[in-house]
């Protein structure tokens, strides 16, 4: 099994696809978990279950960045 954290590494390592902003959407709501995700530096991160809006108003400031 392959978590969201070895993916975003992956992206990070690579050169070609390093500048692309990520966003992790998540179920697991420990605060361990959350404050070690965001030590990563992602976009954001949205914890399940999130509704249409919020995911979109992550997007729009994500991207207008």
């Amino acid at each position: 099994v392959v978590n969201g954290k070895i993916i975003y590494k992956g992206i990070r390592a690579n050169p070609q696809f390093a500048a692309i902003p990520v966003v992790f959407l998540s179920s697991i709501a420990k605060k361990e978990h959350i404050k070690e995700i965001l030590q990563l530096q992602p976009a954001g991160y949205i914890l399940k279950p999130a509704d249409k809006e919020r995911i979109l108003n992550m997007i729009t400031q994500t991207l207008g960045k």
